[in-house]
């Protein structure tokens, strides 16, 4: 938003009435138009709503409504539509994309992290600096896209599907690395 406040008024022993006033406006319609831009800001500061004056919590990004319903478990951030919804979290292709878990003993004690992997994406779930399930774009006969932490190796080992199960059609078996 472009400021119409001249810097220049009032000069330094010619406080002009009409300079002053002029810029008083100016300085009134831009608060103005903040507060209509921002709209549901809590006067306590508790809270503040992006497309809404009655925030659910901390802060509120309202869209549209999704129906009679109110953020209770977790609602520092909530962000609604009346459709499909969602948050992105963006970064360069070299670097993680990630949503980060701590505590006041473990800042970091787990993360879901996403990476481009130089054209293979993935989409790994870490827990105390180690990685216990990981998605990636390598799948093939036989083999899923995921992988799972293997306590006795300590590795990450691919669950692969086997032969047809003799419990009905389409069902295959699940061979998870032991």
């Amino acid at each position: 938003m472009s400021s119409s406040i001249n810097e220049a008024w009032p000069q330094a022993g010619n406080a002009l009435t009409a300079n002053v006033r002029a810029n008083f406006l100016a300085a009134k319609n831009e608060i103005e138009a903040l507060q209509l831009q921002v709209t549901g800001f809590n006067a306590a500061g508790t809270t503040l709503g992006v497309g809404t004056t009655s925030p659910d919590g901390t802060l509120h990004v309202h869209t549209a409504s999704a129906g009679a319903v109110t953020a209770s478990l977790a609602d520092d951030l909530i962000v609604e539509n009346s459709g499909s919804g969602g948050i992105s979290i963006l970064a360069p292709d070299a670097n993680l994309a990630l949503i980060a878990f701590g505590s006041p003993s473990d800042p970091a004690y787990a993360f879901i992290d996403g990476r481009y992997n130089g054209g293979n994406p993935l989409l790994q779930f870490q827990i105390s600096a180690g990685i216990k399930a990981r998605f990636d774009a390598t799948s093939s006969a036989g083999n899923t896209a995921l992988m799972l932490y293997d306590v006795d190796n300590a590795t990450l080992e691919r669950v692969t599907v086997g032969a047809a199960d003799s419990g009905g059609t389409n069902f295959k078996v699940l061979r998870i690395p032991n």
